[in-house]
């Protein structure tokens, strides 16, 4: 347990690192609500989930994971069988591209225009997960899921 403490606090002491800046006058992308680092020390790669999207779960990201592994490439993405989704790999070759990107769909645009030699699609059975963006997302997530909706979106009465 001491080295995941050790790994954790140099993680912290990292992104604090990058981010002690935060007052500097040119800093575009803190404007734009984005961090400057990413809390990895000496990372091979870094692995992109998003906390919206239930489905994305360890049967996914295993062989993924695996399979970038086995077969780097400057980045990887989830080819399930009706579209490309996440989890995303990138590379430490990656970071500085990613470094330079802005706005919540720029990693996207490096997927759809990058070749298959840089950007390799690791095919995962299944569709692509549910995302929840809205109030019928929630619902349908739970409906998938089995759950009762739950919080301020519990009432499918209230207005999105």
């Amino acid at each position: 347990w001491m080295f995941a403490l050790a790994y954790a606090v140099c993680m912290a002491l990292r992104l604090a690192r990058f981010n002690a800046r935060i007052d500097a006058e040119d800093q575009p992308h803190k404007s734009a609500g984005f961090l400057t680092g990413v809390p990895a020390p000496m990372g091979a790669a870094i692995m992109l989930l998003l906390g919206d999207m239930p489905g994305v779960d360890a049967a996914v990201i295993d062989p993924v994971l695996a399979t970038w592994r086995t077969e780097p490439t400057w980045a990887a993405v989830t080819a399930y069988d009706d579209g490309i989704g996440h989890p995303f790999v990138f590379s430490a070759d990656a970071f500085p591209t990613l470094r330079s990107l802005h706005g919540d769909k720029a990693v996207w645009k490096i997927v759809d225009h990058a070749p298959v030699e840089q950007v390799a699609r690791i095919p995962v059975d299944g569709p692509v997960p549910l995302d929840v963006d809205t109030r019928s997302d929630y619902f349908r997530v739970c409906e998938t899921f089995g759950f009762a909706p739950a919080g301020p979106w519990a009432d499918p009465q209230e207005p999105e």
